[in-house]
């Protein structure tokens, strides 16, 4: 398995999984989709919540395309997608923190108003 993407069919699943991620990523960009991941945000920060999901999905689109383009090793490849795993846990983890820490702000200042 020193070669794994001499493989066509797993060269087509990459690039289709690739595809798949851009036109996500696309949609919910343009708020067709992915409206249950600002459910909970405030209508203030909606549209940022959204962009920065949808940056997400784009980016990891354009890593998993261009994966096939490069010549690792078997180990390299496992520690490739740790590394990917590790990079999306902190994302989503720093995302959901500061979207909540918003929404903590935007509560506090509706309450100071009323």
């Amino acid at each position: 398995m020193a070669n794994v993407f001499n493989n066509e069919l797993i060269v087509i699943i990459l690039y289709l999984l690739a595809v798949y991620l851009f036109i996500r990523g696309t949609l919910i960009f343009m708020e067709k989709a992915g409206k249950a991941y600002t459910q909970n945000t405030s209508p203030s920060y909606k549209k940022l919540h959204s962009k920065l999901i949808s940056g997400y999905y784009i980016i990891s689109g354009f890593i998993v395309a261009f994966i096939p383009t490069v010549n690792w090793k078997t180990e390299d490849i496992y520690f490739g997608i740790a590394f990917y795993a590790f990079l999306s846990l902190v994302y989503w983890g720093a995302l959901d923190y500061l979207m909540n820490k918003m929404k903590m702000k935007s509560n506090n200042k509706s309450l100071q108003e009323n």
